[in-house]
């Protein structure tokens, strides 16, 4: 049996300022929303 490793981040791009961050993905809940923390957009 072959195990593979499941990957917890991801790269959030913004589509107003472009400014890209890495983020964990939660296993617990769903996210809907995301605040830019390059330009602050919604």
């Amino acid at each position: 049996m072959t195990r593979m490793a499941v990957t917890l981040t991801w790269t959030i791009n913004c589509p107003h300022c472009g400014h890209a961050r890495p983020e964990t993905v939660p296993t617990d809940a769903c996210q809907w929303f995301y605040d830019c923390k390059g330009c602050g957009a919604p």
